[in-house]
């Protein structure tokens, strides 16, 4: 599994960090009211967010369909990299520290496949989700600004997109070139489920600030058909007539870890 760190993720980090310590940062501000009003029920704020990190498994196939003859599923391995990962939601506290958020989140991951004749690009997926989540008891800090919790996420992925492609090796059969064979994918519809926990602190009477680490799940695959296009000629009429009609039948399955980070607003 690979990870990547964000741009967003040093400031997250050490806006908690620095909390911990005792040291004042530029969000922060002496609070009016007694700690965690804000997580009272009926309480409503707007969450932006973004990951920090992720490594994803990519588990996924293409089967090439030819009209002239069958081909078994060639099965692919090899790991995601987060790149980019913003969010944005609606939180609303149903019980005192039980809330629900709901609201949408980019996602652009980088793969590397492993040993693999194909190549991904960068996957991108809009994604619309509902979390449940809940705030421990616990009070930690003399200030009793810091507080645990735990998630549950729901997420629907309409589409998922990228580029496909292969070359094929025609060149050590005579003097023909090797052929690219490439395709835009845009797979079908998935949902995810994730669990994880975290922390939060609140900043100021209406700002709290958070950091957890989740864990994604697919509960199905996305799957779909596309045409894979010649990127240039093979030299051989009946070579390039062949690849006519030659399709991508792909299914892909990203799971992982996630760091996410982020500050909700209450009105």
């Amino acid at each position: 599994m690979i990870c990547q760190t964000l741009a967003a993720g040093p400031v997250l980090l050490a806006l908690l960090a620095s909390s911990c310590q005792g040291v004042s940062i530029p969000l922060e501000r002496d609070l009016v009211d007694e700690p965690w009003r804000v997580t009272r029920r009926g309480s409503t704020g707007i969450a932006a967010f973004s990951g920090l990190f992720a490594g994803f498994d990519l588990d996924s196939s293409i089967t090439l369909v030819d009209p002239n003859f069958p081909t078994d599923p060639i099965d692919m391995t090899g790991d995601g990299k987060g790149v980019l990962d913003p969010g944005l939601g609606l939180e609303h506290f149903l019980l005192d520290d039980l809330s629900v958020t709901v609201g949408a989140e980019l996602r652009v991951v980088e793969p590397a496949l492993v040993e693999s004749d194909f190549d991904l690009d960068t996957i991108h997926q809009l994604e619309y989700f509902t979390s449940l989540r809940y705030i421990l008891p616990a009070r930690m800090l003399r200030s009793d600004r810091l507080r645990p919790f735990i998630q549950a996420k729901f997420a629907y992925i309409p589409q998922i997109s990228l580029d496909i492609s292969t070359v094929l090796e025609f060149s050590e059969f005579g003097q023909f070139d090797d052929v690219v064979l490439a395709a835009a994918f845009d797979g079908d519809s998935y949902y995810t489920l994730s669990v994880g926990a975290g922390l939060i602190y609140q900043l100021r009477d209406n700002l709290v600030a958070r950091f957890g680490f989740f864990y994604e799940v697919p509960q199905d695959t996305s799957t779909g058909i596309v045409d894979a296009d010649p990127q240039n000629s093979s030299g051989n009429e009946f070579i390039d007539d062949s690849l006519d009609g030659l399709q991508f039948d792909v299914e892909i399955e990203p799971a992982g870890w996630i760091a996410i980070g982020g500050l909700t607003w209450f009105f």
